[in-house]
Order: structure tokens, then C-alpha cells, then sequence
């Protein structure tokens, strides 16, 4: 028996329509789409392994961070090119650090006090849309269309923006990914590889079981898209993509479960395989 679960994000769809009329009002440089270069891009997701992995980062091209991984990062001495941020949630303003020597690539609907902070600072943001499933209607297209009519872009992908970075990385030019910490499980009471509002009694009282890792539901989406997003980038109707994974976790059971099978079966059957265990 399988069951579906449809997750809501935690802002409303009607807020993230106000806060993509915001952002367009501040007239920021939107995401080019680029040519094709021959660099790759390594992706620091904020999993509990990017502890592990994050010291080979800088042998794998440019570095793109996400959310609070972008301070675990500097913390350690490394300056990624880029932080993206896709989460809506006011509290980003907290996590994100401001850099001047970073670039951020902001999603039009992430809450205007983020955009304050990162401005103020001084920092160079270039913002893009993502596609109307991610925020749970049209009215951001609608909108788009009415300010912007000739020109435009949706930025479609997966669930967290550890999984838009093979999607925002698409547009740039990068056609190899290096994919760290998008665990999709938690390490003991830590939710990631830096300290995190859900931890400690929070994952006790929330965390399921599977295939013998604590995880969530919100992580179980993050593994389904996964699935859907190699089979894209690997399949026939992009240009080819090269796409690693690191670390240890959930999602990377299920890549490689499906790498020592990918001859005969397809990843969203390889990943479900391995999550019926």
C-alpha cells in the first residue's frame, strides 16, 4: 500500500505572492541563463555529513552553499562563490550571514527582511522565480507576467534548495554537480551539520524510521525529488550533466542502491525499492 502525504510549506501562498511583488519593486539583477562553460559546482546542502566532506570542496570547482551552510562554511575558512536561498520563512534573516564576497541568488518569494539585511550589507543578490508548485499557485506567474511580460524565467526543481542547485547551476553554465550533505536523515539529535532550530527534543518527538535512519517527512520529499531530478539530468531531453554525491544518509543509501542497479531499473524504482525495506 502506498501512501501519499501532500506538505505544505510553512507561508502561506498568498505571502509569498506579497513577497515576490516586493522583491520585483526593488529592481535587483535577475539569474542569467548562461552558455555552457566546463566548470563544476559543488553544492554544500546542510546535512549532518557535510562535516565529513566539506574539506574537498574547494577541489571541485566553484562552491555554491545554501541557507546556514553558507557560516558553517566561512567559519572554516572557505568563501563560496555563491549562497542560494529559497526558503520563505522570516527566521532566514537570521541564518543566512551577509558577505560582500559572496554572490547570492535569492528566490523572489523569500521574505523581504532577507533582502534588507543582505542589501544593507552591502552584498551583491541576483534573484530568480521559482515555478508556482513551489510556492502552491499561479498568482506569482500572473504576476510576473503583468510586470515583466517579455521577459522571464521559472526556476523549477526539487523541494529544498540543496536539490535547486543542480537546477539554478543548470542556468549558469555548470553541466557537473557535486552534491554534498543532502542526507535527507538525521545524525543522532542533529538535523544538520550546524546548529538548527529542530534538534534535540524536536527530533525525538518527530523523527520516523526508515531503512534503519531517523528521518522526516519533509526529508522523505527531498529523496523522492531527488529521483525525479536524476532521472531528468540524466536523461535524453538535457544536455548530459554529470551529477556525485557524498556523505552519509538516507538519500545517499538510495543513490547508491540505484548506482549498483542503474543499468536495469530507473532511480524512482531503485529509491522506492530501497525505502519499502
Amino acid at each position: 500500500m502506498t501512501v501519499q502525504i501532500d506538505l505544505k510549506p510553512g507561508i502561506s501562498p498568498d505571502r509569498m505572492v506579497e513577497n515576490i511583488r516586493s522583491a520585483l519593486k526593488r529592481g535587483l539583477r535577475e539569474l542569467p541563463a548562461c552558455k555552457p562553460h566546463g566548470e563544476s559546482l559543488a553544492v554544500a546542502a546542510g546535512g549532518p555529513s557535510l562535516s565529513d566532506t566539506y574539506g574537498i570542496l574547494q577541489n571541485q570547482g566553484h562552491i555554491a552553499a545554501v541557507n546556514g551552510s553558507l557560516k558553517f562554511l566561512l567559519d572554516r575558512g572557505i568563501v563560496p562563490e555563491f549562497c542560494g536561498v529559497l526558503d520563505a520563512s522570516p527566521h532566514m534573516a537570521d541564518v543566512v550571514v551577509a558577505d560582500s564576497r559572496v554572490r547570492y541568488l535569492v528566490a523572489s518569494n523569500c521574505d523581504p527582511s532577507l533582502f534588507d539585511i543582505l542589501l544593507n550589507a552591502g552584498c551583491r543578490v541576483w534573484i530568480w522565480h521559482p515555478t508556482p508548485a513551489s510556492i502552491g499557485t499561479g498568482d506569482g506567474a500572473r504576476l510576473l507576467q503583468e510586470a515583466k511580460p517579455e521577459n522571464w524565467l521559472m526556476v523549477a526543481g526539487g523541494c529544498t534548495i540543496g536539490l535547486r542547485w543542480v537546477n539554478l547551476g543548470y542556468l549558469l553554465g555548470y553541466r557537473s554537480f557535486h552534491l554534498h550533505g543532502l542526507d535527507s536523515s538525521f545524525r543522532g539529535d542533529k538535523t544538520h551539520a550546524y546548529a538548527d532550530r529542530r534538534c534535540g527534543a524536536w527530533v525525538d518527538e518527530n523523527a520516523l524510521e526508515i531503512c534503519g535512519r531517523r528521518t522526516s517527512l519533509n526529508f522523505l520529499q527531498q529523496v523522492t525529488d531527488c529521483a525525479a531530478m536524476i532521472e531528468l539530468f540524466t536523461g535524453p531531453t538535457v544536455e548530459a550533466t554529470e551529477l556525485h554525491v557524498y556523505g552519509d544518509g538516507l538519500l545517499q543509501d538510495c543513490w547508491r542502491h540505484w548506482e549498483s542497479h542503474r543499468e536495469t531499473t530507473s532511480p524512482s524504482r531503485a529509491f522506492r525499492e530501497l525505502l519499502d525495506c
